[in-house]
């Protein structure tokens, strides 16, 4: 630590004790940006200050600093009575990615405030662990579509054949953003097994996960999707699609000489 950023750290701890919330705040912000191993231990203390804008402000100053000393105290923090305060903390742990959080995290995904459980959802894809799995394949069924939509990502940032078998429930999920991002993740897990799922996405009402569910039959290989793309080739009224239908055509083919 050089002598400067001692004087600066030792400055804020004083404004740490202030009596105005918005001191604190600034001190704490102020401390995120220092980059002092010192800051961690005062940043964890600063998560249960009484004001929600100070204990807001230090789970997000956390989750940038990205130092483990700091996942236990933010585990401890995610019962806090601000959901706003929630988010952040999930966020921060999402960010800082230590297995040690996931537990509380699968925990997380069934917050009452939908925004801790889209970020909780996140921040088990960030940590790609397959512990996250079951929890997140519940969270298909989650009532809001952000939530839902994550979880999809996450699933197939984790991969694995449960996670496989959840994306092809997404696919029938009745907003187009979760159809999109199921076929999206399968396109890139790459498993035998979602051949005729997205087949049957390429039959779908929105031409966008038509799209993408092209490039992923693309990115399989399978040479049984040719005839369905080559008819995708001469008869979609979309022009993306009938590109997307092409390029695939020629991986395969590539593939298969």
């Amino acid at each position: 630590m050089s002598m400067s950023g001692t004087a600066d750290v030792e400055s804020l701890m004083k404004d740490l004790q202030d009596k105005d919330w918005i001191v604190r705040s600034r001190a704490v912000t102020a401390l995120g940006e220092t980059g002092e191993p010192k800051s961690v231990e005062l940043l964890c203390k600063a998560l249960k200050d009484p004001a929600s804008g100070v204990r807001l402000v230090a789970a997000g100053a956390l989750g940038l600093l990205r130092d483990t000393e700091a996942v236990i105290p933010l585990i401890n923090a995610m019962d806090d009575e601000d959901s706003a305060v929630r988010c952040n903390v999930v966020g921060a742990l999402g960010a800082i990615r230590d297995n040690r959080a996931i537990s509380s995290l699968n925990q997380a995904l069934t917050d009452e405030n939908k925004g801790v459980r889209s970020n909780a959802a996140w921040a088990l894809g960030s940590i790609g662990d397959n512990q996250a799995v079951e929890a997140l394949s519940q969270a298909l069924n989650d009532e809001d579509r952000d939530v839902r939509w994550k979880a999809t990502e996450a699933l197939g940032v984790i991969g694995g054949t449960k996670a496989v078998q959840s994306l092809h429930q997404a696919l029938e999920d009745h907003h187009s953003f979760v159809r999109i991002a199921a076929v999206t993740a399968l396109g890139q897990i790459q498993d035998e097994s979602s051949f005729e799922p997205l087949c049957k996405a390429l039959q779908d009402v929105d031409r966008d996960v038509r799209g993408v569910a092209t490039e992923a039959l693309g990115a399989l290989g399978d040479q049984r999707a040719l005839k369905l793309l080559i008819n995708i080739l001469e008869t979609d009224k979309v022009w993306n699609i009938r590109k997307a239908a092409k390029v695939a055509i020629d991986r395969i083919n590539a593939e298969h000489p």
